[in-house]
C-alpha cells in the first residue's frame, strides 16, 4: 500500500507542459523583374532601300503589353468569320427516288425498309449532314483595337518592324529591289511573310507589292491582328502609321 501511494504521490506532483507555439511572420520576398523597356524608335528607308532617319513610333499601339489570350480570341473570330457556311446536303426527303416500299415487309429474312431514299441506300439522304449555318462572331471595337496593338507590339519586340518613306512608282521590280535589299527576300525573290501596310491613298504600293509572293498587301484601316500575327516581318509606309494613330488609337 505504502508503495501504490508514493507511486500515486508522484503522478500527481508531476505536471503536464504545454507545447510551446511559435509563430514565425515572413517577410514577403520582393523579386526584381529586371523589364528593359522596347525602344519605340526604328529606322526608317527610303524607296531605294537607304536609310533617311529614324522615327518614334506612337506608344499607344506599339508600345502595349501583349495580351496573349486577346489575341488568340481575335483570331479565332477572324478565322470564324472568313467561313462561307453554305455547304448544304439533302435528307431523305429532299433527294430524288421512289417512295415505295423496297420489298414486303415479312417473308424476305430481310430487314424492313420504307423506301429507297434511306440513308443506307446509294443515292439516299445524308443523315445528321452539314446544312447552311452562319459561323460568324462579334468582338467589341475596343478589344478589336487592343489585339491589334498587341500584335504590333510583339513584331516590333521581335524587331520585325520597318518603316519605308517616300513615293513609290508602282512598279513589281522596285518593290522587289527593296525587299531584297532590307532582307526581306530569298535569292528568288520571294517574300519571306511579309506584310506591307499602305495608306488609303498608296495606290502603286499596293499595284507593286500585291505581285510578289509571299507578300500580302493592306491599308491602315483593313490592318487586323490576324493579318500581323501570322506575317513574319510588317513593312509600313511613314502615312500608314499616321493615320493609324487616327484610327486605332486606344484612349482610357
Amino acid at each position: 500500500m505504502a508503495e501504490i501511494k508514493k507511486t500515486i504521490k508522484k503522478t500527481t506532483t508531476k505536471t503536464t507542459a504545454k507545447p510551446v507555439v511559435k509563430v514565425v511572420v515572413k517577410k514577403p520576398v520582393v523579386v526584381k523583374e529586371n523589364v528593359s523597356k522596347v525602344s519605340l524608335k526604328v529606322k526608317v528607308f527610303d524607296v531605294a532601300g537607304k536609310e533617311t532617319g529614324s522615327i518614334a513610333l506612337p506608344e499607344a499601339i506599339f508600345g502595349v503589353k501583349p495580351n496573349k489570350t486577346l489575341l488568340a480570341q481575335a483570331v479565332r473570330v477572324y478565322l470564324a468569320n472568313q467561313r462561307q457556311g453554305n455547304a448544304s446536303t439533302k435528307t431523305r426527303s429532299e433527294v430524288a427516288g421512289s417512295r415505295k416500299k423496297v420489298w414486303k415487309q415479312k417473308g424476305t429474312g430481310r430487314a424492313r425498309h420504307g423506301s429507297i431514299t434511306g440513308p443506307i441506300f446509294v443515292g439516299g439522304g445524308i443523315t445528321f449532314g452539314p446544312r447552311p449555318h452562319d459561323f460568324s462572331l462579334e468582338m467589341p471595337r475596343r478589344m478589336r483595337k487592343v489585339a491589334l496593338a498587341s500584335a504590333l507590339s510583339q513584331k516590333l519586340t521581335d524587331g520585325n518592324i520597318t518603316v519605308v518613306d517616300g513615293d513609290f512608282s508602282g512598279k513589281t521590280k522596285e518593290i522587289s529591289a527593296l525587299l531584297k535589299t532590307l532582307g526581306l527576300s530569298d535569292k528568288n525573290g520571294k517574300a519571306q511573310k511579309v506584310l506591307f501596310v499602305a495608306d488609303k491613298e498608296g495606290n502603286n504600293a499596293r499595284r507593286g507589292v500585291s505581285n510578289i509572293e509571299g507578300s500580302v498587301v493592306l491599308t491602315s484601316e483593313s490592318l487586323n491582328a490576324y493579318a500581323v500575327v501570322i506575317a513574319k516581318n510588317v513593312l509600313l509606309t511613314k502615312k500608314s502609321i499616321e493615320e493609324l494613330l487616327k484610327t486605332k488609337e486606344i484612349k482610357n
